[in-house]
């Protein structure tokens, strides 16, 4: 959300984008894909856990008598 603040007030506020507010900008847009990469990679980790489980405890039960 910062990235876009910073934007807006550059243009409806006729404000400067000084070298300060490129560096915030770049950090935030950083900061934030970086978040939801890290969530997707953990996301598609559990995803395949579970799978595993699945599979073992199908395993599992069809050895049982």
């Amino acid at each position: 959300m910062v990235p876009v603040t910073e934007v807006l007030a550059v243009i409806f506020y006729k404000e400067t984008f000084k070298a300060e507010k490129g560096v915030s900008v770049v950090l935030s847009i950083w900061g934030f894909v970086s978040y939801f990469y890290g969530e997707f990679k953990q996301a598609k980790e559990l995803e395949r856990n579970r799978a595993i489980a699945v599979e073992l405890n199908q395993e599992g039960s069809t050895l049982d008598p």
